[in-house]
């Protein structure tokens, strides 16, 4: 792997994410230290010197992918959480009467009532 097969793989839409891109170029870095163990060796310093400047600039965009997988993990949750709200609400109605559900009565889902 090379940054030039890289950049061609993002011209061509071949990167199914930002965290492949972000793996691959640091493989990139990392088998240059790897394969460069030559000491003083001009490759393998050069190579953790972009490795170290290429990861203080995308822990940002980490950070923003972190946020935006954990917002889809509870949107994703919610919804479930309201479809099983819905259902319940709907399986207890006995005639537009509310029934009890553990205890409560179940007059109106909640979410209904929100227009969710």
């Amino acid at each position: 792997m090379d940054l030039g097969t890289i950049y061609s793989r993002l011209e061509n839409g071949e990167l199914d994410s930002p965290e492949e891109f972000i793996r691959l170029v640091r493989l990139v870095f990392e088998n240059a230290v790897t394969f460069n163990t030559m000491p003083h060796s001009f490759v393998a310093s050069t190579a953790r010197s972009l490795l170290a400047f290429f990861n203080s600039k995308i822990r940002t965009v980490e950070c923003v992918l972190d946020v935006s997988h954990k917002n889809k993990k509870l949107t994703n949750r919610n919804k479930a959480q309201r479809e099983g709200c819905h259902e319940r609400f709907h399986s207890t109605r006995a005639g537009g009467k509310s029934m009890q559900v553990h205890g409560t009565a179940l007059r109106q889902c909640p979410h209904l009532a929100s227009g969710q």
